[in-house]
């Protein structure tokens, strides 16, 4: 066999016909699974698709209006978060000294993020075994809460 320039080809660059064979049976293999994902990413489309047309309904039949601090003027809601960011910001950093963000030691003490809030703002009153619990993880006194209770 040649290059078509007249130069003969070494016999190793030409396959066998089993050869042949065994790579034509590859490609369809491959182009079969390649078909099979295709359909498979297809359907996902379509129920995605399906889903997304679903949700918009639900999330856009009712109309949510927020009660939160509706009452309040717009100074009090800064004078309250002013007052706060001074606590918070100490409380973060002993956090960030220990590792922790507050999600993450709201997990590390099995409770939610928002009831930690709670907590910090006076909203809830912290029971004593947890913030001493906070006081091991972060260092944070427990006297520095707004609120402590004892445990019952």
């Amino acid at each position: 066999m040649d290059d078509r320039g007249g130069h003969r080809l070494p016999s190793a660059v030409v396959p066998t016909r089993s050869q042949l064979i065994k790579l034509a049976d590859e490609a369809h293999a491959e182009a079969a699974e390649l078909g099979r994902l295709r359909d498979v990413a297809l359907e996902q489309e379509r129920q995605l698709r399906e889903m997304a047309a679903g949700t918009n309904e639900v999330l856009h039949k009712r109309p949510v209006t927020s009660r939160v601090n509706s009452h309040m003027h717009a100074e009090h809601r800064l004078a309250i978060a002013k007052g706060q960011a001074k606590i918070d910001k100490k409380f973060k950093a002993a956090l960030r000294a220990k590792g922790f963000s507050q999600g993450g030691l709201a997990r590390a003490i099995d409770i939610q993020p928002s009831l930690l809030s709670m907590y910090r703002t006076g909203e809830r009153k912290i029971p004593l075994s947890r913030a001493k619990r906070i006081e091991e993880l972060t260092g944070w006194s427990v006297s520095s809460w707004p609120g402590v209770v004892s445990d019952a």
